[in-house]
C-alpha cells in the first residue's frame, strides 16, 4: 500500500494561479508555497527534492503568461521582505516591491533608485530580467545579490561577477534562488521629485487600471516595440477577451477573462503584422509557462 507524501504546512496543492499574475490568467499550480523567510524557502526546496517537480519565483506576477489547467510545478510565491541601510547603500529581501523600495530611500533623501518607481515587480524578478525604465536598468544600481542553491548553500555575487544584457541576467538560466540583493545609493535632496516625475510620466502613458502583464515585446535594437505597433495601425486590435491597448501599444490588456491562448494568439497577430510591414521580428518579452516549467525560474517583475 502507498504511502501518502508527506507534505509541509506551508505548502498547498491544485491552487489557482489567476490571483497572483497581474495578467490575471494562469491554471492551477500542482504545488504552492507563500514564502516569508529564506527558512521557509530552504523547506520547499527540500521538498522539491522529493517530488523531483521544476520550481518557478514569483514575484509581483507581471511580465508572465502562465497556461490554463494543471501546471505540474512547485510555484512559491516570494514575500522575504527586509530593509538593512548603510551610509551609501540598502540590502533588501527579494520579495521587495521595487516601487515601494524607490519611494521608501526616495522620501529619505537618497538617490539611485527613482527608475523603479511603477515597476510593478519585485526585486528579485527585477534583478533576473534586468528590468529596466527611464534609460536605467536594474544591474546599473546592483552592488551584489546572494542567492540560494538546490542545496541549500547561500551564494553572494557581486555585480562585476555577472553578465547582465537588455532584459536577461544570469539567473534565468541558473538553479538559483534570489533571496537578497545590495544597491548603490547616494544623497539626493531631489531624488523625491524625480521619482514622483517619472511615477507621473509612467501613470499618463501606460494601462493601470487594467490587467495586464507589463511591455509584451523587448524593443527591437533602434526602435520602440510600441512605437511599431502603434505604426501598423493595431492598436485597439482584440482576439477573445485580450485587445491591444490604446494607451500604450506595447502593452496587452485582459479586458474579458482572456485565456493564455486568446494571449499567444493576439502576439501570433501582431507579430505577423509589425513583420509583414516592417521586416522587424518582434521577441517576447514576457516569459510563457505552460503546461511545465524548466528548472528553477524567478518571476521577473516581475518584476
Amino acid at each position: 500500500m502507498s504511502t501518502r507524501l508527506w507534505i509541509p504546512s506551508i505548502i498547498t496543492e491544485n491552487k489557482s494561479l489567476k490571483p497572483y499574475t497581474t495578467m490575471k490568467v494562469g491554471g492551477e499550480a500542482r504545488y504552492f508555497a507563500e514564502v516569508k523567510t529564506v527558512e521557509e524557502l530552504k523547506e520547499v526546496l527540500l521538498f522539491k527534492k522529493r517530488v523531483n517537480l521544476p520550481l518557478f519565483i514569483l514575484g509581483k506576477g507581471s511580465n508572465l503568461i502562465l497556461g490554463e489547467g494543471n501546471l505540474e510545478a512547485i510555484f512559491v510565491l516570494n514575500r522575504i521582505q527586509f530593509f538593512s541601510f548603510d551610509s551609501d547603500a540598502v540590502t533588501v529581501g527579494s520579495g521587495v516591491n521595487v516601487s515601494y523600495l524607490a519611494q521608501k530611500v526616495s522620501k529619505m533623501g537618497l538617490g539611485g533608485l527613482e527608475f523603479f518607481s511603477g515597476i510593478p515587480g519585485t526585486v528579485g524578478g527585477c534583478i533576473v530580467m534586468n528590468a529596466g525604465a527611464s534609460k536605467k536598468e536594474t544591474a546599473s544600481a546592483l552592488l551584489e545579490v546572494t542567492t540560494l542553491d538546490e542545496e541549500l548553500k547561500e551564494r553572494t555575487y557581486s555585480v562585476d561577477e555577472l553578465e547582465f544584457g537588455y532584459r536577461k541576467s544570469p539567473f534565468l538560466k541558473r538553479d538559483e534562488s534570489i533571496i537578497f540583493a545590495k544597491f548603490r545609493l547616494f544623497m539626493d535632496i531631489e531624488a523625491e521629485e524625480k521619482r514622483h516625475a517619472i511615477l507621473t510620466h509612467r501613470l499618463k502613458t501606460q494601462p493601470y487600471t487594467v490587467p495586464t502583464a507589463g511591455c509584451m515585446f523587448r524593443n527591437p535594437s533602434g526602435h520602440s516595440a510600441g512605437q511599431l505597433i502603434d505604426s501598423c495601425g493595431l492598436k485597439g486590435l482584440e482576439v477573445g477577451g485580450v485587445r491591444v491597448s490604446q494607451k500604450h501599444a506595447n502593452f496587452f490588456e485582459n479586458v474579458q477573462n482572456a485565456s493564455a491562448k486568446n494571449i499567444l494568439d493576439l502576439v501570433e497577430r501582431v507579430r505577423y503584422e509589425v513583420k509583414k510591414q516592417t521586416g522587424i521580428e518582434l521577441e517576447l518579452e514576457v516569459l510563457p509557462c505552460f503546461t511545465t516549467c524548466t528548472p528553477i525560474q524567478q518571476h521577473p517583475m516581475g518584476s
